[in-house]
């Protein structure tokens, strides 16, 4: 029993020793595999460099064509004023060094190397339009910072996100509905086209779906690619180029939101100063206001505007304009309100013009109540007025609601005292007599002592000279009847709510023509108005 169990630990050692010994054997193969491997890798790097030079041009005297991708990733910001667009890319290019090749058998396997840019003949395609005060950073190796993937084959890629700042020219004659052309040259600034020939790898530039990231102000279209030759005078070859295009269009919704509506909002508050009444005295006042409301928003809005003298742009046009119209609507309201106060006779053409042509046509009746002085009969309202005190019929006589009121009345005897009123008895229908001086207070009192004396019945005489229509009418210095007067000015204020009604409708009709003119400038309005 004792010889079995020494036979058992006897193989059990024996299994353990050689378990050890293989797990031993398989790691030194593993290492030894993998120094094989980094030998292979050091001795690829070691033929390939030995002896080269990063200075000198691949393939001898043969031109070098490098395949250029551009995929846009995100617009970071656009500068109207120096006129510069910030945006970031994924740059490409490839190009063929025949004095970087081997034989992927003779270094296992191995089929792709990186190395550092120095180390590499790399083409110096640059940004021509670089707005960028660093001016290292246009490209190449002052640019790109990321290794060089070298295949077996010679062909090399070069891969690197990269941020430019290129020269845009802004314009912003449509602003905020303007449509924005940037371009990008990328070609050599050392090799002509005899050394190096830049093509466009057009599949691979542009928008590409995933990495491009939405800007806030600016939507981008779309991205042309196009290559050409340029020849200058400093060179007998020409050179080539790819030049990229962005077509941007700016959002506009912020703009409008922000600044058009409100700007309207403050232009259409002028249409109510014509719809105020001229009485209430605070027509000019609000236009005023509203002037310098206009001019204070756009001084706070103007940091938000585009600076620019190249052009004037849509928005600034329509501030200057709805300025203007404001303006326009001050000086129109100083002309209704003259029409309004005005006491002399109306012009006969203007009679004609503004209350027998215009006046039906905008709706607009004469307010005057009139009464006849025919016989020499005063409205009975009139008469009874110092029985009832203050009379709400009384009111309606006041010339400042455009009726006749004793308020009206004295205003005229003020300015006109050769008028005279003989009062009447009220039974007999007879004159009352006064001493002469009576009958001169009577005459130079504005309210004609209405508390003193009872008015009822006929009125003898209006005026002196009134008393003889022959003899008025053929009088040089013919003084106008109270009834005139009271007319002509009835006829001013009717003639000013004929031009209250005028203006309202030209000025609405003035602000959205000149609105629909400035904005439909803008192609893309017209486009959305489908407007050719």
């Amino acid at each position: 029993m004792a010889v079995h169990n020494r036979r058992d630990a006897s193989l059990l050692c024996d299994f353990s020793v050689l378990r050890m010994v293989v797990l031993f054997l398989v790691l030194q193969q593993s290492i030894a595999e993998r120094n094989e491997s980094r030998n292979a890798y050091q001795r690829l790097l070691f033929q390939i460099f030995e002896g080269y030079d990063s200075d000198v041009h691949p393939g001898g005297g043969a031109s070098v064509k490098v395949w250029l991708a551009a995929k846009v990733v995100r617009i970071v910001s656009i500068n109207e004023k120096n006129n510069a667009l910030q945006s970031q890319w994924w740059m490409t290019q490839e190009w063929n060094n025949p004095d970087l090749t081997w034989n992927p058998k003779n270094f296992g396997e191995i089929k792709t190397i990186h190395v550092e840019p120095t180390k590499v003949w790399v083409p110096d395609v640059l940004l021509y339009n670089n707005a960028d005060k660093d001016m290292d950073a246009v490209g190449a190796l002052e640019k790109y910072k990321t290794k060089i993937a070298i295949s077996f084959d010679g062909n090399n890629s070069w891969m690197a996100p990269a941020m430019f700042q290129s020269i845009c020219k802004i314009d912003i004659k449509y602003f905020p509905f303007d449509d924005q052309k940037c371009h990008m040259k990328f070609a050599s600034w050392a090799y002509d086209v005899s050394k190096l020939d830049v093509y466009s790898l057009e599949k691979e530039t542009g928008f590409v779906e995933g990495i491009y990231q939405p800007s806030n102000e600016w939507n981008l279209k779309g991205v042309d690619v196009v290559r050409s030759e340029v020849k200058y005078t400093c060179c007998p070859n020409p050179y080539s180029e790819v030049v990229v295009t962005l077509n941007i269009e700016r959002r506009s919704r912020y703009y409008v939101i922000n600044l058009v509506f409100p700007c309207a909002l403050i232009a259409c508050m002028v249409f109510f100063t014509f719809v105020l009444p001229p009485e209430c005295g605070e027509r000019v006042s609000l236009c005023i206001t509203i002037l310098m409301a206009m001019t204070i928003f756009q001084e706070l809005t103007s940091s938000k505007l585009p600076p620019s003298s190249d052009a004037f742009f849509l928005i600034g046009t329509y501030y200057t304009v709805a300025i203007f119209e404001i303006g326009l609507a001050i000086a129109a309201t100083c002309v209704v309100l003259n029409f309004y106060y005005s006491k002399t006779k109306m012009p006969g053409w203007m009679r004609t013009l503004l209350l027998r042509t215009l006046a039906p046509i905008f709706k607009v009746k004469m307010k005057y109540r009139s009464f006849s002085f025919k016989d020499n009969q005063l409205p009975n309202d009139v008469v009874h007025a110092h029985e009832v005190g203050h009379n709400p019929a009384f009111e309606s006589y006041n010339i400042g609601d455009g009726g006749l009121g004793w308020g009206g009345i004295s205003d005229v005897f003020e300015q006109n005292q050769a008028l005279t009123l003989s009062s009447v008895n009220v039974a007999s229908h007879e004159p009352l007599r006064y001493s002469p001086e009576e009958e001169e207070e009577q005459v130079m009192s504005p309210a004609l002592k209405l508390n003193g004396v009872s008015l009822r019945g006929n009125v003898s005489e209006l005026n002196d000279k009134a008393a003889n229509k022959d003899t008025a009418k053929t009088s040089e210095n013919k003084e106008p009847t109270l009834q005139q007067l009271i007319e002509w000015q009835e006829e001013w204020r009717t003639a000013s709510r004929v031009l209250d009604r005028i203006i309202i409708v030209c000025s609405i009709a003035i602000g959205c023509i000149s609105a629909a003119v400035i904005f439909f400038q803008a192609p893309r309005v017209r486009q959305i108005f489908n407007i050719s």
